[in-house]
């Protein structure tokens, strides 16, 4: 047995290696709920998150690294492939893209009385899709 745990240290197994975790990014709207009513004006979004950060959307990401460097950057390091997706939500009303959710609450203003239909859809860090992509799609009312 010790040789064949020495063969698998050669080539970087551990004999004690178990699966790699697995991430099944998930979004739910928690406020709005889907078919309710609420006033209209300010209408708070509370959204609920399973296997994934939330962070600041990166903007000018590249701009810190100097252009001949740009394609060196490891996209994982980017996409933070060896754990727990982050990114952040990005949240449209009626098909108009309003924030880009960087926490998990947000106000929107100004929302006019009448049907609409509210989609967060879960984004890295740097705008780029998750591998599945992850979105939510609800409809509520303000009056």
């Amino acid at each position: 047995m010790l040789l064949v745990d020495v063969l698998l240290a050669c080539h970087g197994k551990d004999s004690g290696d178990t699966a790699p975790e697995v991430f099944h990014p998930a979004l739910d709207f928690l406020a709005p709920t889907d078919g309710s009513t609420v006033d209209a004006g300010d209408v708070q979004v509370s959204i609920d998150l399973h296997d994934f950060v939330i962070e600041a959307p990166e903007s000018g990401q590249n701009l810190a690294l100097p252009p001949a460097l740009w394609l060196l950057e490891s996209e994982a390091s980017a996409h933070n492939e060896s754990g727990t997706p982050a990114g952040y939500c990005e949240l449209s009303l009626d098909g108009t893209v309003v924030t880009d959710m960087s926490t998990t609450q947000y106000t929107m203003t100004g929302v006019a009385a009448g049907a609409h239909t509210l989609v967060g859809h879960l984004l890295f860090a740097d705008g780029d899709e998750l591998e599945t992509p992850v979105s939510e799609t609800i409809s509520f009312t303000a009056q």
